[in-house]
């Protein structure tokens, strides 16, 4: 192996490589943080959930499906609602990438009622892994849901996976 450097050396070499170090430690933490931020963005936000709809959007374009966005636009939500809307539509992307019909088609909308705000989603499915993957996805989300007083609805039949999630919203927002 190599002999360690001289004790008289070693200070001249932190002195002289220390600056450069510093600096990628600090480039390198900075684009950590802008990848956590790019990739889990913040659900407390103001129109956190229109920025992860868009997100959802382009995720699922990227992962070869064609996608119909039906939304013409998300209202903003209380906190608590908003933060599991986001959730939600993380959930459905990522059920959607992993048990859709590779090269099929999504469906992507959202409704509003008076006091309710709807997300759904219908997607090509090949019957590949038709199998409940282990994980708490959909079950979990319809407990987080209906303790926010919404419900979670999700049907696998004809070829087809619908997932339809209603959150309370309020009258004004």
């Amino acid at each position: 192996g190599a002999a360690p450097p001289d004790e008289a050396v070693a200070p001249a070499l932190r002195e002289a490589v220390g600056p450069d170090v510093d600096l990628m430690v600090d480039v390198a933490t900075a684009g950590a943080q802008e990848l956590r931020s790019a990739m889990q963005p913040r659900a407390d936000e103001p129109a956190a959930l229109a920025r992860e709809w868009r997100r959802s959007l382009e995720v699922l374009g990227s992962a070869g499906f064609e996608v119909v966005d039906a939304a013409p636009s998300l209202p903003g939500l209380d906190s608590a609602v908003e933060r599991e809307a986001v959730r939600v539509v993380r959930e459905a992307t990522s059920n959607i990438c992993k048990h859709g019909a590779s090269g099929g088609r999504v469906v992507a909308a959202s409704s509003l009622g008076a006091d309710t705000m709807t997300l759904s989603w219908l997607s090509d499915h090949d019957g590949r892994n038709a199998e409940p993957g282990g994980g708490l996805g959909l079950a979990g989300m319809a407990e987080r849901a209906k303790r926010l007083g919404g419900s979670v609805q999700a049907v696998l039949e004809d070829g087809c996976f619908r997932l339809r999630v209603t959150l309370p919203r309020p009258a004004d927002a």
